[in-house]
């Protein structure tokens, strides 16, 4: 009985972790705001889940730690438990949530760190990349647009792949017709109801994301997914190489640093003319 109440009773002094479930992914919110798809945390310190799901019912398993929840629409659930080893652990759905259950079984979902390596993630974690595209990227991975959403050519889970589509026609279920374009990508993310995609009548129905993104993110998801017409860029995401890729063969990071250069130089120039001036007098 102790060892069930003691179980159950959730400690002061926990880490606290927002988990949204969703068909069919994991989202978690860490203290800072930062939000990612896989759960970071410190080995030997407390971490209290509080946990929700946005559609059916979910289960948070991860059998390495003996902890299991049920996620419940409706109602927030909570648990806890304390890591004792370093390492990476996998994560389960243990309950059956529809066609793409085994779409929620995260292999190294978990990674457990020691206290420097969980604040250099959060540190990280928190700060999206420059670059427009990499940042779409970066909001794509965390957002739980990958959930329904492929990178891949052909391959369909919930709604179409997003690559090879920027520029061409989308046919809807009403039979219209329309381009892939900034306008549409914006209008699919904000409404997504109002031009469904011919073919995926019967999928899940995507939620609106209204109020979710700033213009920022907005401007950035629309640069990712015209990036995707780029076949060294899609390459990239597939394997998992984008940041590597970002200082090498898409030049992403030369970009930025160029942009940043370019704002040193005006500085250095606008320096120069104060000197000047004040020689002058």
């Amino acid at each position: 009985v102790n060892g069930y109440l003691d179980m159950m009773e959730i400690p002061s002094d926990t880490i606290n972790i927002d988990v949204t479930a969703r068909k069919w992914d994991w989202s978690f919110q860490y203290p800072n705001g930062a939000i990612d798809d896989k759960l970071h945390i410190p080995n030997n310190r407390a971490i209290r889940l509080r946990m929700r799901s946005e559609d059916v019912l979910h289960a948070f398993y991860v059998p390495a730690f003996r902890a299991k929840s049920d996620v419940v629409p409706g109602r927030v659930t909570e648990m806890w438990f304390q890591p004792i080893k370093e390492g990476e652990y996998d994560l389960f759905c243990a309950e059956y949530c529809g066609d793409q259950h085994s779409e929620m079984i995260k292999r190294r979902g978990v990674i457990v760190h020691d206290q420097a390596g969980y604040e250099e993630y959060l540190a990280k974690a928190v700060s999206p990349p420059k670059h427009p595209a990499a940042h779409g990227f970066w909001l794509y991975s965390r957002q739980g647009c990958k959930s329904c959403h492929s990178v891949e050519d052909g391959k369909k889970i919930v709604g179409p792949s997003f690559a090879n589509s920027w520029g061409k026609s989308v046919q809807t279920s009403a039979g219209d017709e329309f381009k892939f374009d900034a306008q549409y990508v914006r209008e699919s993310i904000l409404a997504p109801q109002a031009k469904y995609r011919s073919g995926y009548e019967n999928a899940s129905k995507m939620p609106s994301y209204q109020g979710k993104f700033d213009e920022d993110e907005l401007l950035a998801l629309t640069t990712f997914l015209e990036w995707m017409s780029k076949p060294e860029f899609v390459a990239a995401v597939q394997d998992g190489t984008l940041d590597a890729t970002e200082k090498e063969s898409l030049g992403i990071q030369d970009e930025v640093e160029a942009e940043e250069g370019t704002e040193e130089a005006a500085s250095a120039d606008d320096g120069d003319a104060e000197s000047e001036n004040s020689d002058d007098a």
